[in-house]
């Protein structure tokens, strides 16, 4: 399996829909909602009767992920993602980075600065990782178009779907 990690508040919201976008196929995370699901539509018209391309988490337990995954980390400046209670909070962040540096399989890192950037290409190259060939060759991207959508998840303070197709 692919497990996409980071602590919160560093990019897998984008990254997932992305990835969800260029593939067709679903992200998880603990629950089985994939991000289409947060909207009113199947918007990224993602086949949900497909196994999930990457399992999102924020927190990995001990032995979940093994040397036959393929482990992707999303890396952002502690002090811009922990929220509050820094001091127990850094040592969510900490263990998560011991976590991606001790593991014995394949590993990418992603900085939280090349997905603002080039969330396209961030995208193109995990696909690449985990040894994804066939993209949806019609989708031409509007970049802002889609960030948008994806930030509207976040806009919405009720949890509700926010976005209309």
């Amino acid at each position: 399996m692919n497990y996409l990690v980071s602590y919160n508040h560093s990019g897998n919201t984008l990254v997932r829909y992305y990835i969800e976008l260029l593939t067709g196929l679903p992200t998880i995370g603990h629950n089985p909602a994939c991000i289409s699901d947060r909207f009113d539509t199947n918007f990224l018209n993602v086949d949900k009767t497909k196994s999930p391309i990457l399992i999102k988490r924020h927190e990995v337990k001990d032995k979940e992920i093994s040397i036959n995954d393929k482990f992707i980390f999303l890396l952002r400046d502690d002090e811009d993602c922990i929220k509050s209670d820094y001091d127990n909070e850094i040592k969510k962040y900490n263990k998560l980075k011991c976590q991606y540096l001790t593991f014995k399989g394949p590993r990418l890192i992603i900085f939280y600065h090349e997905i603002l950037t080039d969330i396209l290409g961030v995208s193109k190259r995990i696909l690449q990782f985990i040894e994804f060939k066939e993209t949806r060759t019609k989708a031409i991207i509007d970049t802002k178009f889609h960030n948008e959508k994806s930030l509207s998840i976040y806009r919405n303070p009720t949890g509700q779907p926010s976005c209309k197709s």
